[in-house]
């Protein structure tokens, strides 16, 4: 999918994190899946998904689900949606610094143009 093969954790910024400092144990292992499903996404850091692959994705139940989609909103962790039986979870940070990944992308190549 992608050049990069790794995404940046700073735990600084994870420890320093209210929202998910307090989530649960379990939400927080659930959203370290989801990152890492969000980095591999076809939009980086936005996860667009039906409910049930979801569970089949991070192999857990409804209720598990449920609850942690639920803390992840509740806490701002993450925007959170639901349409249509989908859910769409999105990391702001991930996705943000993809579209300025994809910016300087864009400038470079249009420099390079110019130049040629």
């Amino acid at each position: 999918m992608s050049k990069l093969p790794a995404f940046q954790f700073y735990p600084g910024d994870w420890l320093r994190d209210v929202g998910v400092q307090s989530a649960s144990f379990e939400t927080r292992g659930f959203w370290v899946e989801l990152l890492i499903r969000m980095w591999d996404a076809p939009k980086r850091g936005k996860l667009e998904i039906r409910r049930g692959d979801l569970r089949r994705l991070l192999n857990c139940n409804a209720d598990v689900e449920k609850r942690c989609l639920a803390e992840i909103k509740r806490l701002g962790i993450a925007d959170v949606t639901h349409s249509n039986g989908k859910v769409t979870i999105v990391n702001r940070r991930m996705f943000k610094d993809q579209i300025e990944r994809e910016k300087t992308r864009e400038r470079v190549r249009h420099h390079r143009e110019k130049e040629a």
